[in-house]
Parts: C-alpha cells; sequence; structure tokens
C-alpha cells in the first residue's frame, strides 16, 4: 500500500467490484493514511471486525488495528508461532480469489 497506493485501491476495488475513478482513488487514499486511520480508531472505539476477531483469539493474542505506522515493526510485537498463524490464515484467504501480494517489510 505504501509503495503504489492507487495501484493496490485499484486491484482491491476490482476484487471487491467497486467501480473505482480518480476521485474515488485520492479519497480511499487521503483515508489510508496513518494518521487518519488512528484517529478514526481513537474517536470510535469499535468492536474489532468480526473477520480480525477470530485472527485474533486464534493467535491467543489482544490485536490492536493501528500502531505506530511503522512498516515491518510487526517483528517487533509477533512471536514466530504468531507470524505462522498469520501467513497461513492469508494464504488461506487468497485462496479466494484475489490476487494480491503481501509485502510485510
Amino acid at each position: 500500500m505504501n509503495r503504489n497506493p492507487k495501484q493496490t485501491i485499484q486491484q482491491l476495488a476490482t476484487f471487491l467490484g467497486v467501480e473505482d475513478n480518480e476521485e474515488f482513488l485520492e479519497k480511499v487514499q487521503e483515508a489510508c493514511k496513518f494518521d487518519k486511520m488512528k484517529k478514526v480508531e481513537e474517536d470510535n472505539k469499535k468492536e474489532l471486525p468480526e473477520a480480525l476477531a477470530k485472527v485474533a483469539q486464534a493467535m491467543n493474542t489482544k490485536m490492536v488495528m493501528i500502531r505506530k505506522g511503522i512498516i515491518g515493526d510487526w517483528k517487533n510485537e509477533l512471536t514466530r508461532e504468531q507470524i505462522d498463524q498469520l501467513d497461513t490464515y492469508i494464504a488461506k484467504e487468497m485462496e479466494k480469489g484475489l490476487e494480491f501480494k503481501f509485502i510485510y517489510e
């Protein structure tokens, strides 16, 4: 997302069946900025979406949605077991048709 935000947003929009245009891409890109997402999380304090709650439960951890905004900092937070569990979960979900490569670093 950080390397090619518009291209990533277009790929996700296509996968989700959402029609995109330049205005849409700019709005999504702006909404995905770290400071904006952190503010939304702090303002709303909503429950985690069900899918993320299941992942957190399976990993036996509390999952924080927005932490520091530092690429690759997950390595300082997750155990090797949690990383393996997350990789397994993502691989399973990717089988559903999303042609997207997650870059973790």
